[in-house]
């Protein structure tokens, strides 16, 4: 895990706890300049989105409020929106920038071919975990 992310509301114990087992994790506030990144990527076909009705709820119900700022409506959320968009950002702004680097191009269908051809032979492995995080999991009961 290279970077873990999270809004200010209620995240510095968890991001303390993350750090002390060796996770780096900040606080990032999503805004309009992400989700616009965002909405660039999708318009230019660079990003696959996962298809989860709860964020394509979200995400159909943004508004822009004083030209400055995303919200929801009152009675909505969006947590799952702008969990997705902050890690958009931070694969972006995270990723090394290296000059010499081989860039394969795929366009939409051969992606969605191949996202599809993986989801049906199951190749989806997880990386190995570390001692220290699955030690950490364990705490909270999850493993």
């Amino acid at each position: 895990i290279g970077m873990v992310t999270f809004d200010r509301w209620q995240s510095f114990d968890i991001q303390q706890e993350l750090k002390s087992v060796g996770i780096n994790a900040d606080t990032l506030s999503v805004g309009k300049k992400h989700y616009e990144d965002l909405a660039m990527l999708y318009y230019e076909q660079r990003v696959l989105m996962p298809h989860i009705d709860l964020l394509l709820e979200e995400m159909s119900e943004l508004r822009i409020v004083n030209d400055r700022k995303v919200d929801h409506p009152r009675k909505g959320s969006k947590d799952l929106s702008d969990a997705v968009t902050g890690a958009v950002y931070n694969a972006i702004s995270l990723t090394p920038r290296n000059l010499n680097q081989e860039v394969e191009i795929h366009d939409w269908k051969s992606v969605a071919k191949e996202h599809q051809k993986m989801e049906i032979d199951n190749l989806i492995v997880p990386p190995p975990m570390t001692k220290e995080v699955e030690e950490y999991l364990d705490s909270f009961g999850l493993l």
